[in-house]
């Protein structure tokens, strides 16, 4: 689905409860960084009130030249929040895989960030603190409830996995296989690639709703990954394999 930067969201039907160690996978080419001073979203776990009430968000950030991978997690009274490195380790206007794993049991735990299957040095900008923001909550892509931290570009394949950790190598098989590549634990799964409909591929039956955005023109070919560092070395060489 592509999303306008300004609205667009994709809600859940039901609240989702994730546990404590959970995966966010999405494929994502952003545009911009997103709507706000705080980017926009790929996945939101989390209710009305964003700054009290996510267990999770999973975004991009960062000026111009600086587009970087953000995950916070929802503790109270200090959000935990960590980047990946913020050199363009994201790349506008380019199709790339993302994930993140976390646990969510302890303050001390720090998440691992993906970018192409790749785990990525992660800075943390805020130290969690207190208690956790409890787990079953509304579940969002490209935005947050208040439609105000919209992302700016496509996302598909979004996928999330309860009381699961995936290694770096099951992050490399969902990337190039689709969700269902690591079914255990897999919780939800929307492809996002008609348009009109949010169907869950897990087989949960944990189905969304697409308020305003559109199919995109150039979905992510799922098979024919072609890594960042090629994509950025020659563009003409997206949907060639790598192994």
């Amino acid at each position: 689905l592509n999303f306008d930067g300004v609205d667009d969201i994709v809600s859940s039907a039901a609240t989702w409860t994730l546990g404590d160690t959970y995966t966010h996978v999405a494929w994502i080419r952003p545009e911009t960084v997103g709507e706000g001073a705080t980017g926009g979203r790929i996945i939101v776990h989390g209710d009305s009130v964003e700054t009290s009430d996510v267990r999770s968000r999973f975004g991009i950030v960062g000026a111009a030249g600086n587009e970087n991978l953000r995950f916070i997690s929802g503790w109270n009274t200090t959000a935990g929040n960590w980047r990946s490195p913020n050199t363009g380790s994201i790349v506008l206007n380019a199709w790339q895989h993302v994930a993140v794993t976390y646990d969510h049991g302890l303050v001390t735990n720090d998440p691992v960030l993906y970018i192409d299957a790749v785990s990525q040095t992660v800075t943390e900008v805020a130290t969690p603190t207190l208690t956790a923001i409890a787990d079953t909550r509304t579940y969002r892509v490209g935005n947050a409830s208040g439609t105000a931290s919209t992302f700016d570009g496509d996302i598909g394949e979004v996928a999330s996995w309860a009381s699961t950790i995936l290694t770096g190598a099951q992050v490399g098989q969902v990337m190039n296989g689709g969700a269902n590549a690591v079914p255990t634990g897999l919780y939800g799964y929307w492809k996002l690639d008609d348009g009109t409909s949010c169907g869950d591929f897990s087989g949960n039956g944990r189905t969304g709703t697409v308020t305003g955005a559109v199919a995109s023109s150039s979905p992510p070919m799922i098979g024919l990954y072609t890594p960042q560092w090629a994509r950025r070395l020659d563009p003409g060489m997206v949907g060639r394999v790598y192994v």
